[in-house]
């Protein structure tokens, strides 16, 4: 029976964490990358050093760079409707076919602090659906996003579709969550823009963050 994340010890001396984090995360997708999230958050937060980590999903369906510019006015806005500040913001988004600039001013229009607020890229070139394949095996070269689809059906043996709320659960029991990482950290070139670095993803990077205080994402080394 495979050991449960939460129950693997860790060796490492982990960060310490403000007694409160708020975090925002903002989605392009409407179903996909909200489900995903609301589940990885859930999964966060069942573990007993997460008091005090909480998580607020949204959805902007719109190109990459607007995400971007629009990040700031959504955490605004959220920060004045609900009286809780924000202090990170994660912005998740693909590059399917959007124009190369777009999808590069994005990314590095959303490496900043502002207002002691911290944002986050989360961009996958093409898609999401690499970083879920990436708990599974290597990918080493690029594919049309269609083909990542086609691919994960195989992976999963059954018909994967994009809206499926247990897509976290379903990756996390047949997958290798700690492959997906090192998978990830292994595609990513700082050499090439990041709509040239394809395939390559960032998702890993907020597991990783969290990681750092919680410890349940990463074996021991």
């Amino acid at each position: 029976m495979k050991q449960p994340l939460w129950e693997i010890s860790r060796n490492k001396k982990l960060a310490s964490r403000p007694i409160k984090t708020n975090n925002l995360i903002i989605c392009c997708g409407k179903r996909t990358e909200v489900n995903y999230f609301e589940k990885a958050a859930k999964f966060i937060k069942g573990h007993k050093e997460s008091e005090g980590i909480e998580f607020f999903i949204v959805s902007n369906p719109v190109d990459p760079l607007n995400m971007a510019k629009n990040a700031s006015k959504i955490k605004n806005d959220f920060e004045t409707k609900h009286f809780k500040k924000i202090h990170h913001v994660w912005v998740v988004f693909d590059k399917d076919d959007f124009e190369e600039d777009n999808f590069n001013n994005a990314v590095a229009k959303l490496k900043c602090k502002k207002d002691n607020t911290q944002y986050h890229p989360l961009w996958s070139n093409q898609c999401i659906e690499l970083w879920f394949l990436l708990h599974f095996s290597r990918m080493s070269s690029a594919l049309d996003r269609n083909q990542y689809s086609i691919k994960l059906s195989e992976t999963l043996e059954e018909k994967y579709q994009k809206n499926d709320p247990a897509i976290f659960s379903k990756l996390m029991s047949k997958g290798n969550f700690h492959n997906a990482l090192a998978n990830a950290r292994s595609l990513l070139n700082a050499s090439v823009t990041s709509s040239k670095n394809d395939p390559a993803t960032t998702i890993h990077e907020f597991f990783d963050f969290h990681d750092r205080f919680l410890g349940i994402f990463s074996k021991d080394t």
